[in-house]
């Protein structure tokens, strides 16, 4: 089967896009094109779509849609378990970028020669040019 084609069977069944799984998997709708016209796909990408179809990553290779077989519950978990990390690893990427800035403060009670002395002239330049 067609691998391309087999995703655009998923996507259709899901009412999405070609436009909106390019913006999910973080790429253009052209290279979302060139995906579908391959024979095959890399693992990690069909995980990513698997995740973005609700879908076990087998059913890219079924020929029909029955996805409530015996393995099913085993497949529904796995989807499951990649959705919470991908959710995961979303959330500690969003905290990483978000921090808000340290503030600190520092009082010496030291004169200039130990102030120089000390290095700490150069290093608060440093930190205030930053």
């Amino acid at each position: 089967m067609n691998i391309g084609l087999r995703i655009r069977e998923l996507a259709s069944k899901e009412k999405l896009e070609i436009s909106e799984i390019a913006e999910k998997l973080g790429k253009s709708k052209q290279a979302v094109y060139d995906m579908l016209s391959k024979q095959d796909l890399s693992t990690s990408v069909l995980r990513e779509l698997s995740v973005i179809l609700r879908v076990p990553i087998t059913a890219f290779f079924q020929e029909n849609n029955d996805f409530d077989s015996d393995n099913s519950i085993q497949e529904k978990l796995e989807l499951a378990y990649q959705e919470i990390e991908r959710l995961r690893k979303e959330i500690e990427e969003l905290r990483t970028h978000h921090r808000k800035p340290t503030r600190v403060v520092v009082e010496l009670d030291v004169d200039d020669d130990e102030f120089i002395k000390m290095g700490l002239k150069d290093k608060v330049i440093q930190i205030l040019n930053k």
